[in-house]
């Protein structure tokens, strides 16, 4: 019966259960019965009673457990909480200067800022942290928390001017660097990315991850020769490390080397056979290789584990076609069109495949399209006089599958 916790995690489960008559009759009891009541129950009591609308009853219990206890932040907290809630901006803001106030132990104030993320009140958090941040601008944890919360409210520049300002703190913490390269790769920064993962480097040349960012900054700028490189060294220090081994399959897979990727990906499959992204590879390899029924397996389980994956789709649709199954294949081209709408590639295949069934003109549409989305023109050129230069046998399709078996060796020269 003197659990703290027991109490605070009751009164949550309830809140998350929804049980609004359950959760009102545990609180009163809890204040009708314990003689000895903990200002910290009292604020989160208070904390319920807000979610169950019960301001005015909220508010006072709330004021008790600060009477109880001056210096309880969480009391503070959840008077800050209330205040935003009735939209008293100003007097919210007076009660966080207050629970800032009774400690600079930044971990007795990461309750609330949790609290405030779990209810998407973003603006509420970092005006908390920024008052956290004032009143101790040295302390790195307040900053860290400060830009994960930018982060995920989008606003990246300002995350990166946080992440340089956590840095002139603590200017030889490798996790600051690795931390800013990771920003500056979301935003495309690529060249200033590799500059602070060097700076790592520099400070600790045994860690794994600064090798492993630098691959999946050559990954995104289509340089997979460097990049598996770079992976390389990151395994060598990391062999253990599952995402490493899988990004340096990927870099194979790019380059086109598709026995290297299928052997690498391969290596590492009984490591977690339900991981969507290594069963790609091995089924795209498999594909490649000429492999179809074999490559259909994985492309099947990385589905299942990431259905909207379109180039798991496009790979499925590809595989249907090359077994004659056209009609099933094109949806499978919708669906990955519908998820990738921009890649060329899906649509000039599906071309491909609606030529197998006579359905001419919506074919060359097809075409077209991926020649406005970036296909070359000369690779549009020489596919549609393949395609279209002499129609005379697609006359008589039925729109039948076993039409394929007619015209099977064109379209495979076009999809190759």
């Amino acid at each position: 019966p003197n659990n703290v916790a027991a109490y605070f995690h009751k009164i949550d489960t309830l809140l998350l259960l929804n049980n609004d008559q359950e959760t009102y009759k545990f609180v009163n009891e809890y204040m009708k019965t314990q003689n000895d009541a903990n200002p910290f129950i009292y604020a989160h009591i208070g904390f319920a009673l807000i979610a169950l609308k019960e301001y005015d009853t909220a508010l006072d219990v709330i004021d008790k457990a600060i009477a109880m206890d001056s210096n309880c932040i969480y009391a503070h907290q959840v008077k800050v909480f209330f205040m935003q809630v009735i939209k008293r901006p100003e007097e919210a803001k007076s009660c966080m200067d207050k629970a800032i106030s009774c400690s600079t132990d930044f971990m007795l104030h990461t309750p609330f800022i949790d609290n405030c993320r779990l209810q998407k009140e973003y603006d509420l958090m970092l005006l908390y942290l920024d008052k956290f941040i004032q009143a101790n601008p040295q302390n790195s944890l307040a900053h860290k928390r400060k830009i994960g919360c930018l982060v995920e409210m989008g606003r990246s520049n300002e995350a990166l001017q946080a992440s340089q300002n956590l840095i002139q703190i603590e200017p030889k913490e490798y996790t600051h660097h690795i931390g800013k390269a990771q920003l500056l790769v979301n935003m495309r920064m690529f060249k200033e990315a590799r500059e602070s993962i060097m700076t790592a480097i520099e400070i600790d040349p045994k860690r794994a991850d600064a090798y492993k960012t630098i691959g999946e900054i050559m990954i995104e700028k289509g340089e997979s020769e460097r990049a598996i490189k770079y992976l390389k060294k990151a395994a060598n220090l990391d062999p253990n490390n599952y995402e490493i081994q899988v990004n340096i399959a990927a870099s194979y897979l790019n380059l086109g080397k598709y026995k290297e990727a299928l052997q690498q990906a391969n290596s590492i499959e009984s490591q977690d056979p339900e991981n969507w992204y290594n069963n790609h590879i091995i089924g795209t390899s498999l594909f490649n290789l000429g492999k179809h029924d074999k490559a259909l397996k994985f492309i099947d389980k990385s589905l299942k584990f990431n259905p909207d994956h379109p180039s798991s789709l496009h790979h499925k649709g590809l595989i249907l076609f090359s077994t004659g199954k056209t009609h099933k294949a094109l949806e499978f081209m919708d669906m990955a069109a519908q998820k990738d709408p921009k890649n060329f590639n899906i649509y000039l295949n599906k071309g491909v495949m609606l030529t197998n069934i006579g359905r001419m003109d919506e074919a060359m549409q097809c075409i077209e399209t991926a020649e406005k989305m970036g296909l070359e023109p000369n690779v549009a050129k020489t596919v549609k006089e393949r395609l279209f230069g002499d129609t005379s046998y697609y006359t008589s399709a039925d729109d039948n599958e076993d039409y394929a078996d007619k015209t099977s060796w064109k379209h495979t020269k076009v999809l190759d």
